[in-house]
């Protein structure tokens, strides 16, 4: 039961982020981004009970694939993604950081999940308030988003182009 419950998941997340990559392209939106992304500032956060307070770019790309599955403090890592069509963090997500289209990330957790390396995707949400919200809420979550938390109610880790200052 457990593991079909998995697997359910894990198609929703493929099903949604493919979902977003039909309509990325029906709308003509260019997915293609590269970073900096100088047009709009993207935060990294977490969980306030997450002990780290910065990531480096090769440590958050860990993350986002999937590699580091547990914080310092032996918290389990969930991933929060912003499922806009429009969505820079996004796209800074799939496209820059893990250098994937849509497609092959949504493949790659899908592998992940089914050889046992990952007991489940990322959570996919509708917006960056729900995001936020989500991160807040569950404990080892992170997200990148695009607008920075006005409260204490996440761990700001930083701004993307910080952690990303090595290029």
């Amino acid at each position: 039961m457990v593991i079909l419950r998995h697997m359910a998941r894990v198609l929703l997340f493929a099903g949604a982020l493919a979902a977003t990559a039909v309509a990325s392209n029906a709308q003509g939106t260019d997915t293609s981004k590269t970073g900096p992304y100088i047009e709009q500032d993207l935060w990294v956060i977490a969980h306030p009970e997450v002990t780290t307070d910065t990531l480096n770019e090769r440590q958050l790309r860990t993350i986002l694939l999937g590699n580091k599955r547990f914080w310092s403090g032996g918290e389990a890592i969930h991933l929060v993604i912003d499922g806009r069509a429009d969505s820079l963090a996004r796209a800074a997500w799939i496209e820059d950081l893990t250098a994937m289209t849509e497609v092959q990330y949504s493949q790659y957790w899908i592998g992940m999940v089914f050889r046992g390396r990952a007991t489940t995707a990322p959570h996919v949400v509708p917006d960056t308030a729900t995001a936020t919200a989500l991160v807040a809420a569950l404990p080892g979550a992170i997200s990148i988003v695009d607008r920075k938390p006005s409260s204490d109610e996440v761990r700001l880790l930083g701004k993307l182009d910080d952690l990303l200052e090595d290029r």
